[in-house]
């Protein structure tokens, strides 16, 4: 899931077209014409991907998490709110937007090329990962230790019964 979610946050950046993240060279002007000056600079430019990359990964985040509490956490309030809390303590995806966003500069801006898509995302993948790891072991440890109290209910209430029986 954590390739698929990076991937997806970063062709959702890829998508804003506005003029502060495009290159100034190669803007044209409303008449046709070509403007070259540089009208921000390249602090300013790398600021603006940054904020772009984390202005989607928060969307993404809060459309994820709606669903995490309204269609798989169960149906009572105090689960729903703590399901929203635990998942709003660790703020995964605009972090690893934050990450990308490095690589991205690197990229776009310096000109790099080492810094193309896959080295750009890997760091994101291999955080949200293990996040996503993380998740899922502490809810096998939850379920495996809730079945393992419900056995020893179930073992406890057959010994109660075998001893009524020899009475």
């Amino acid at each position: 899931a954590a390739v698929m979610e990076e991937i997806s946050k970063y062709f959702g950046y890829w998508m804003v077209e506005t003029p502060d993240l495009m290159d100034p060279r190669k803007l044209l002007l409303t008449n046709g014409e070509t403007r070259h000056t540089l009208s921000s600079s390249l602090e300013s430019r790398g600021a603006g991907i940054t904020v772009a990359m984390v202005a989607v990964a928060t969307g993404f985040a809060c459309s994820e998490n709606l669903l995490y509490v309204f269609l798989y956490s169960n149906p009572s309030v105090e689960t729903q709110l703590t399901t929203l809390l635990a998942r709003s303590l660790f703020p995964v995806h605009p972090l690893c937007a934050a990450i990308q966003s490095i690589g991205i500069v690197k990229r776009d801006l310096e000109g790099s090329r080492i810094s193309q898509m896959g080295i750009s995302i890997l760091p994101a993948i291999v955080l949200h990962g293990a996040y996503d790891f993380f998740l899922m072991l502490m809810d096998f440890l939850q379920s495996a230790n809730t079945s393992g109290d419900n056995n020893n209910t179930t073992d406890n209430n057959s010994v109660d019964d075998e001893e009524e029986q020899e009475q």
